[in-house]
């Protein structure tokens, strides 16, 4: 149940917006404008700043995940601290790969990872993991 906590903000907006169109009859994949975003826009804020309050709050819900799964998990902690760290970095397009490329040299170099798999959409099958 954690993890769904990462993704609570659009799962929650996509439910409330089916819920929405169940209830006035229309088809619950048929779109409308009244997602969370489009009522911001609505009031007046500007793309940019719904954005950075989606991340904004999706980052307060990751870090609840987080502290929640320490809470429930007290060793986890105390195995950070000691045990390397394991990492996966997934590529959506070409165009995310090249951009997160500094990000994946970088983590070449920490000693704290003990493995680096790389996967990219057409390579999901045959990750390749660099020790």
């Amino acid at each position: 149940m954690i993890p769904v906590i990462v993704v609570a903000l659009p799962v929650i907006d996509v439910s409330l917006a089916m819920f929405r169109r169940y209830k006035k009859g229309h088809r619950i994949m048929e779109p409308d404008k009244e997602h969370l975003h489009h009522r911001l826009m609505a009031r007046g804020w500007t793309a940019r700043e719904v954005v950075l309050l989606v991340y904004v709050l999706t980052l307060i819900l990751s870090v609840s995940a987080i502290f929640l799964a320490i809470v429930k998990e007290p060793r986890l902690m105390s195995t950070a601290k000691s045990a390397p760290l394991k990492m996966m970095v997934v590529f959506g397009t070409r165009p995310e790969a090249i951009k997160m490329a500094p990000v994946c040299r970088s983590l070449l170099s920490a000693p704290k990872i003990s493995r680096r798999p790389w996967c990219s959409p057409g390579s999901i099958a045959r990750c390749s993991t660099r020790s």
